[in-house]
């Protein structure tokens, strides 16, 4: 069911081309962003969901008509179920990916 105030529904349509583009610019921006930091991949990970949540946060904070901590939590709620089906695709796709790294390995020599 969907909530008329979730941040989430706010969201852009995009293409998975699209989609594809801005992460990809996204991770470049990332990597600078490590170099210039000092930042190693472990803390960038921590810093990332630290980010997502806030920005999160924040769109609750933004679109919702009125704010109400029983709708916050339900949109906390909402973003860790977001989360999870991700975490479920990615272990539906581990072989693939390990598969791929392999790949990438040998074709570097490793």
């Amino acid at each position: 069911m969907s909530d008329a105030n979730d941040p989430a529904e706010d969201a852009v349509e995009r293409s998975d081309e699209d989609r594809e583009r801005l992460q990809h610019v996204l991770l470049e921006q990332i990597d600078a962003f490590m170099g210039q930091e000092g930042v190693e991949e472990g803390e960038m990970i921590e810093l990332l969901v630290e980010v997502a949540l806030r920005l999160r946060m924040a769109a609750y904070g933004a679109n919702v008509d009125e704010p109400a901590v029983a709708s916050f939590k339900y949109d906390l709620q909402q973003f860790r179920h977001d989360i999870e089906g991700l975490l479920r695709e990615a272990k539906k796709s581990a072989e693939d990916y390990v598969e791929f790294i392999k790949q990438t390995r040998a074709r570097q020599g490793h």
